[in-house]
């Protein structure tokens, strides 16, 4: 090696450290940042230098160290698989999160709730059973009637306000998830020129990972790698971006038949000027699996109680006497079979004499329909049967969603845990590269030296020996 070649290789390596020591003080500067990935330069040999020419009997030393590149660390099927995982869990954790909703609607057990309102009901029927002829007793029967009718109505309500919730969420889903979409094509038209010169913009790329991942949150995304660095994203196998494009994500509510005996409409989600699509993941799907089906579903048990309320009472009053000796009247309006449309009938509303308690030609010390009114707490399949399985069901339904929701949330946590080991700063490691990029870089300084004290006896000591 001639003392240039030296100088050479000693400059080659002063400068790879130096840009060493740049990336390792980047990578401890952003050990906090969101999403930030380790970088580490790639340092590669710089060759053996000019071929020699023949015979010359030269050796071959090198021509020191080039920077290559600026890697990124981390582990592809972990990153792939954690878009995956997140989707998941952010469907399963909003899923649970609206059925608790809908579970605190019931409030059972308690001293307010539905089940002590029907067992109110009962209870005010038992007590005109003792004082047939009492004009009090019967009116406490019409009030307590009425409050609990409010507290279908409330329940019915309260229930349609979550599910109200979810269509303004998706709203709010659909203009986040454009807003990323945008911000994904924008950093593929700025990655694609620098990738493709062979530039290492690790930065960008973390920024596109970022929003890739709230993406997946949001609609489930799947993404795919194209040759020249850029990505396609697409939502229910649909493309929402492409390259640099994008495709604007709408949610809307259709008409559906099926939805029509809650007088509700379908949410769904479409692309602008194409057909609906449906999320694989992501809260996304889990705002069409609550609000078409979980939130229906439950309106339609608690209407399911309110029909056998009204049938069970109006068979057994319709049949009685009332104190003047009439028959026939309807104690609860008898097309009001929801929780929505239960409603005291006209022909007893604020008459109390009409409450049909006696058995016709009973008189009016009879009780014997009050009596059977207020069994209806016990019966198989009445109102309190029926709304005790609601309520146990929904506990299961809640009980059976905060635990896959947990389940998931534990798998991504350790499949983060496995990615972020791959890609997350470690100051340790950081200081121990640290010292080492330090101390190379001394030794090329101290090389650079060496070299100029040899040059220096070549140009201006050698041949004055002796003058």
């Amino acid at each position: 090696m001639t003392n240039i070649s030296a100088l050479q290789s000693a400059l080659s390596g002063l400068l790879a450290q130096r840009q060493r020591l740049d990336v390792i003080g980047h990578n401890v500067a952003n050990v906090a940042t969101p999403g930030y990935s380790r970088q580490r330069a790639d340092l590669v040999s710089g060759g053996g230098g000019p071929a020699p020419a023949l015979f010359s009997g030269s050796l071959l030393t090198g021509d020191g160290v080039d920077v290559a590149g600026i890697e990124r660390y981390r582990d592809q099927f972990l990153e792939t698989r954690s878009l995956g995982e997140r989707a998941s869990a952010a469907q399963l954790n909003l899923q649970s999160r609206y059925l608790e909703r809908v579970e605190l609607v019931h409030t059972e057990p308690s001293d307010s709730g539905l089940s002590a309102s029907l067992d109110t009901l009962w209870a005010s029927f038992d007590e005109l059973a003792n004082h047939p002829g009492e004009i009090p007793q019967r009116t406490a029967v019409l009030e307590q009637a009425e409050s609990t009718i409010d507290q279908f109505r409330f329940m019915d309500d309260q229930i349609r306000t979550l599910r109200r919730s979810a269509v303004g969420e998706a709203d709010v889903l659909v203009a986040r998830a454009n807003d990323l979409a945008t911000e994904v094509a924008a950093l593929n038209n700025s990655l694609r020129p620098l990738l493709l010169s062979g530039a290492s913009p690790n930065d960008l790329l973390d920024q596109r990972d970022l929003a890739l991942g709230e993406l997946s949150d949001l609609v489930g995304g799947r993404v795919q790698a194209r040759e020249d660095g850029t990505v396609d994203v697409y939502v229910g196998g649909t493309t929402i971006v492409t390259g640099g494009r994008t495709v604007e994500l709408q949610a809307e509510t259709v008409i559906d038949p099926a939805l029509a005996d809650v007088g509700m409409q379908r949410l769904a989600f479409r692309f602008a000027g194409s057909g609906e699509v449906v999320p694989a993941g992501g809260q996304a799907a889990g705002l069409l699996e609550i609000a078409n089906t979980a939130i229906p579903d439950s309106i339609r048990k608690l209407d399911q109680v309110a029909e056998t309320l009204v049938t069970s009472v109006n068979a057994l009053h319709f049949a009685g006497q009332d104190l003047d000796g009439a028959t026939g009247w309807n104690f609860f309006e008898p097309t009001g079979t929801t929780a929505q449309t239960l409603a005291m009938s006209a022909d007893v509303l604020d008459q109390p004499r009409r409450l049909a308690i006696a058995t016709v030609g009973g008189g009016q010390l009879d009780a014997t329909v009050a009596q059977q009114v207020a069994t209806l707490r016990d019966a198989v399949g009445g109102p309190d049967d029926q709304y005790a399985d609601l309520v146990g069901g929904m506990g299961v339904q809640v009980g059976s969603a905060r635990a896959r929701a947990s389940a998931q949330s534990s798998m991504l946590q350790r499949v983060d845990e496995a990615r972020l080991a791959a890609r997350a700063v470690n100051i340790d490691e950081e200081m121990i590269d640290l010292v080492a990029a330090q101390r190379a870089y001394e030794a090329s300084a101290r090389m650079i030296n060496a070299v100029d004290e040899m040059l220096d006896v070549l140009v201006n000591r050698l041949g004055l020996v002796g003058r």
